[in-house]
């Protein structure tokens, strides 16, 4: 529900120095558009802590930075935690008080209460700042999936903190520059991983994990991850009804709010069942949004039709057309803040600001299903490679051939390749790493790009091993290795998090609830994936009679755009193609210290002069090489300040309990 920034001295016993108060002013109003309602600052101590606030709970009175009743807590809080009313009676019976409604004043006393051990108790998405005033500490955290984003840095004896890392343009003596480690990781598993971000010297506070900085040192301590594996026994039936209660109970909490709450509707399985449970929820006006292609390869418009028809909804559908990626890539990019390996992001980028011109502040979305109920290709791939040996070779090129049903070039005339890469790839299945070494092999190409001495697959080598994941079965851990990657380093990130709240608006998550996870964590495998490859089979056989027909038995078709085609197809002309040769022009391409550029030469090149399909690497490399020149630019050219500009807005400061307890607009 908002942005959050603020600046932290490491010297004990001593006061912030003068500027603090002015810099984390400037940080924030860099940030203003993911809380267009109201600016507001807090500075006394050690600390100065500052919000760009989305208003959704409590309107009235759930202003920020918000202090406890003595004024020796202090947080900054960006997020939503759902379960807020039922954790609110727990804490009043253990003796808190309340004077607001709002989810701030609920996280910040159940911090009071449990530390660190309150983010096991908090459903919701949320990254917060809390400041300890009697202790001179400092503590920051992040929800388990990592939904909200926050990232640090050190500069001139301070820790400085904000939810995206543009704020730290106003941090005199900081400047961006690659750390080649990292882009070359990045450009190997397609997402940070970690604590990376791309910069050096630029770090983000691990997903469920809390970063205390005490007597004048950083400490990161794990708190929340993915729920351990158990064991239970249960029949399909039995785990449809409780999915679908636990479902139900999920979209229910997050459709708590002051304001309205819309939906995105994809056409597909998962917002449907959110769209379905919801209009169950509110059964008056509900409104929806759709992403829309006029190429039918990425469109899913029949499918959006014939939800909105069974729900009778009042939908909304933004239409990608050729140009539209092109023209908007670099403002999408300025919030992602990351390099890309696909569009998808724009079109998300586009719809946001659609629903934000139409006044909404929440949506809903389908965001993780796939992760927690194997909806994913790479799922089927685990299992399928994991098992080749066992099979015959009819039941090989069956199962082969039913694995990308949405992509072209894979037909018939590709299952001998296919066949033949999968057993080439069937062995080494004690492997932390073996469900993604193909597609960490197909991403050799963009890896390529960067100069490093590293091979781009150490830093989720290394985090795997630190998390003890070699005792999961090949099937959990693809699910925790995508967990750690796609869904936290891209779904939740640029596609979600950064594209709706650079329109302030917010996503909630109905299928990331701990209660979901922590119930399917006990299922069987094949109960959630069925023998005959069935993704997601638990949800369609849980809402088997709520879901269109053509929506529960088509195949998966995960959501994508077009990717170098946005910008050199024949649809496009050269009007796009001619900012493209500037953003990629050779001395541009070595103003970028750790890229390859000669490689990339070439590879623009080729894909400039393409007369036929390109490849997926070769799709994947041009998007990360456009991407990472479009940053340089806005970054570490330091050229997205005049591009992009600086919220003028006035920043309100608090000074006091009684002022921060006030009533009405700042």
């Amino acid at each position: 529900m908002c942005g959050i920034a603020g600046i932290f001295s490491f010297m004990r016993d001593a006061p912030l120095p003068d500027w603090a108060s002015a810099e984390v002013q400037r940080m924030i109003q860099l940030i203003g558009h993911r809380g267009p309602d109201e600016l507001r600052y807090f500075a006394a101590g050690r600390a100065a802590l500052a919000t760009a606030r989305l208003s959704v709970i409590d309107i009235v009175h759930g202003h920020q930075p918000m202090p406890d009743p003595t004024g020796r807590y202090w947080i900054a809080y960006n997020g939503e935690v759902y379960n807020y009313p039922e954790l609110r009676a727990i804490l009043i019976q253990r003796g808190h008080a309340f004077r607001t409604e709002s989810d701030t004043e609920v996280v910040l006393k159940a911090w009071i209460e449990w530390g660190p051990e309150a983010l096991s108790r908090f459903d919701g998405g949320f990254a917060f700042a809390i400041y300890d005033r009697e202790r001179q500490s400092l503590h920051l955290a992040r929800d388990r999936a990592g939904k909200r984003p926050l990232f640090y840095i050190r500069n001139r004896g301070t820790i400085a903190f904000a939810s995206e890392m543009k704020a730290f343009f106003a941090c005199d003596g900081f400047a961006f520059d690659w750390d080649p480690d990292q882009l070359a990781s990045i450009f190997t598993v397609w997402t940070p991983v970690g604590e990376q971000t791309g910069f050096r010297g630029v770090m983000q506070v691990p997903a469920g994990s809390v970063l205390s900085v005490d007597e004048g040192e950083i400490d990161v301590t794990p708190c929340v991850d993915l729920p351990e594996r158990t064991a239970a026994t249960t029949s399909l039936a039995e785990a449809a009804e409780t999915i679908r209660e636990l479902l139900d109970e999920s979209v229910r909490k997050r459709l708590r709010s002051d304001v309205e709450v819309a939906v995105f509707v994809s056409g597909g399985l998962d917002s449907t069942i959110v769209t379905k449970l919801a209009r169950d929820h509110q059964p008056g006006r509900i409104r929806t949004y759709s992403v829309r292609f006029d190429n039918n390869d990425f469109d899913e418009t029949t499918d959006q039709q014939e939800v909105v028809a069974r729900y009778a909804l009042e939908n909304r559908a933004v239409t990608i057309k050729p140009g539209r990626i092109a023209d908007h890539f670099e403002a999408a990019l300025w919030h992602a803040e990351v390099p890309q390996f696909r569009t998808a992001f724009v079109p998300m980028y586009l719809l946001a600001q659609q629903v934000h011109a139409d006044g909404i502040k929440v949506v809903l979305s389908g965001e993780g299903a796939d992760e927690v109920f194997f909806g994913y290709d790479i799922f089927k791939e685990t299992v399928l490679r994991a098992s080749w040996d066992g099979l015959d070779p009819a039941t090989r090129r069956d199962r082969v051939s039913s694995l990308y049903p949405y992509l072209k070039h894979f037909s018939a005339a590709n299952i001998a390749p296919l066949e033949a890469l999968f057993s080439r790839t069937s062995g080494g299945v004690d492997d932390p790493l073996y469900s993604h070494r193909i597609r960490l092999e197909n991403s050799g190409l963009s890896r390529r790009l960067v100069r490093s001495n590293l091979n781009g697959q150490s830093a989720l080598a290394d985090l795997a091993e630190r998390s003890g994941i070699a005792c999961l079965n090949p099937l959990r851990r693809a699910q925790w290795l995508e967990w750690h990657t796609l869904l936290q380093g891209y779904l939740l990130s640029t596609q979600s998090d950064r594209m709706l709240f650079a329109h302030g608006v917010e996503p909630r998550c109905p299928f990331l609830a701990p209660e979901v996870l922590e119930y399917v964590a006990g299922l069987p495998e094949d109960i959630l994936l069925s023998p005959r490859f069935e993704e997601k089979f638990l949800l369609k056989k849980a809402f088997a009679d709520d879901v269109p027909a053509r929506v529960l038995s088509k195949p998966k078709w995960p959501y994508r755009a077009p990717d170098a085609a946005s910008f050199v197809g024949s649809g496009n002309g050269r009007a796009v193609a001619e900012w493209i040769d500037a953003a990629l022009a050779d001395e541009s391409l070595q103003d970028i210290a750790p890229l390859e550029a000669g490689i990339a030469g070439r590879l623009r090149d080729k894909v400039l002069n393409a007369k036929g399909v390109l490849s997926q690497s070769d799709n994947q490399a041009f998007i990360f090489l456009l991407s990472l020149a479009i940053l340089n630019d806005l970054y570490a050219r330091r050229r997205g300040l005049a591009r992009f500009g600086q919220s003028s807005r006035p920043v309100h400061r608090v000074t006091g309990v009684s002022d921060a307890a006030e009533a009405g607009a700042p």
